[in-house]
């Protein structure tokens, strides 16, 4: 979709104009995006400040849009104040272009001034957490792989772990961020601890994540949570669910983490028949296609039982 609407800008216009424009449009949407606060709607007066800075016209892009040669845009009209409004159509977009002066930074430093780091002990990889920056980090990596190759992307993740080899994170990562978090921490070189301790993974799924990148990265050492790192089910057990079929658990004392786990697996696994994880074994049809909501009730250990 992005790149049809990227072609639109493209027809009925000189190649000047056409590169001008989508020059501008990266200016733009980058600093709109890296504001703190309300980041998506601008106004002329923002935007043709910002592209003056890097010697643009915003007036090019502007009469390009008006002329509905540009989709990318959305004219809001003028605000309260008699000043006119603009916004990218979709949030995608604007992440899109402000992913292209990150991919060249070259140095933790220069990620955090363009991010807008003002402690310098923060690390850009702490933005995983945040869901302002996370994609746009996200598409980086993916320009960086599809353009430059692994050795680039993985001299991209060591300076968003601030070329450290040790890294700590507290609050809240949830599962999107323990993704986001995983995939740099596989391909960079530099880091070779990773304490999340204090974090909040997102529960079953986020866990989940995080024993896969301890199977596939065995130089890293990860302090986990305290409720995975007292898990009972090991690689073997995650592997048998994952296979399906009928899986014995019986003999293992399960905690809250553990069921969280074996629902997880259960209600994605279509293949399996059934879960001893006591005396009796659990039908799986009993919870298959089941809402999250409905899912829950299996942290009730009578309910597995």
């Amino acid at each position: 979709t992005m790149v049809g609407r990227i072609d639109q800008v493209r027809r009925g216009m000189e190649q000047t104009d056409r590169d001008d424009v989508l020059a501008t449009l990266q200016v733009v949407a980058f600093e709109s995006h890296r504001r703190s606060g309300q980041f998506r709607i601008f106004t002329d007066e923002d935007a043709s400040a910002w592209a003056r800075k890097k010697d643009k016209s915003w007036a090019g892009v502007k009469r390009v849009a008006k002329a509905g040669q540009l989709p990318l845009l959305v004219d809001l009209g003028k605000n309260e104040q008699d000043a006119q409004e603009w916004r990218f159509s979709h949030l995608t977009f604007q992440e899109f272009f402000a992913s292209s002066p990150l991919v060249d930074a070259r140095s933790t430093q220069a990620l955090q001034a363009l991010m807008n780091i003002g402690d310098a002990n923060v690390l850009p990889i702490q933005a995983v957490a945040d869901n302002q920056w996370r994609l746009v980090l996200e598409m980086c990596a993916d320009e960086l792989r599809a353009r430059e190759g692994a050795q680039a992307l993985s001299a991209f993740a060591d300076r968003l772990f601030g070329q450290q080899a040790s890294v700590c994170f507290e609050g809240r990562l949830g599962v999107e961020g323990v993704q986001a978090l995983v995939s740099f921490a596989r391909v960079s070189e530099c880091l070779q601890e990773l304490d999340l301790s204090a974090a909040d993974v997102g529960g079953a799924s986020g866990m989940l994540l995080l024993r896969e990148i301890m199977h596939q990265r065995s130089s890293l050492t990860c302090t986990l949570p305290e409720s995975l790192s007292l898990m009972a089910l090991s690689e073997d057990d995650i592997a048998a669910l994952r296979r399906g079929g009928a899986v014995d658990l019986s003999g293992l004392e399960l905690g809250d983490a553990d069921y969280d786990m074996i629902g997880l697996l259960l209600s994605t696994n279509s293949s399996m028949t059934s879960c001893t994880v006591a005396a009796s074994p659990l039908p799986v049809q009993a919870i298959r296609g089941r809402s999250e909501e409905h899912t829950s009730e299996l942290q009730s250990h009578s309910d597995l039982v």
